[in-house]
């Protein structure tokens, strides 16, 4: 099959299902930015908007928690669960057809035996950049 015949299958597949495949992604991208969020403004008291507005490298350095880090890394496999969500719900309306409501599709990873297999890949990939 031809880059071309894979492109109009694509977009044969998707019309009319643009606006799931839309919701799907913008409500993970606002899961994601709200608990990114949350826990930057828990550690720091400064939310996403300030630290990039008024960056400045000693406060950040004054502000350092040691526990920071660690909720970073939990915060990054919980988002990172949500985007593979995102991932398995896109590749099952590809092999299936079926559409699962956008609002629990990104918790797909979470869900039908997935999590082991979903934990363990961004988990090994964390060991492996920590340890070079």
């Amino acid at each position: 099959m031809t880059r071309a015949q894979l492109k109009q299958a694509a977009k044969d597949q998707l019309r009319g299902n643009w606006g799931w495949a839309i919701c799907l992604t913008i409500f993970a991208w606002l899961v994601n930015a709200v608990i990114m969020d949350l826990n930057r403004w828990i550690w720091t008291g400064k939310d996403f908007t300030y630290t990039v507005l008024r960056f400045n490298k000693d406060n950040l350095i004054q502000g350092y928690k040691p526990a920071y880090n660690l909720s970073e890394i939990i915060v990054g496999l919980i988002t990172g669960l949500i985007l593979w969500g995102v991932a398995y719900t896109i590749l099952d309306f590809v092999e299936t057809g079926k559409m699962e409501p956008w609002y629990s599709g990104i918790f797909s990873a979470y869900s039908n035996g997935r999590l082991k297999n979903s934990l363990f890949t961004p988990t090994t990939l964390i060991i492996y950049f920590i340890a070079l």
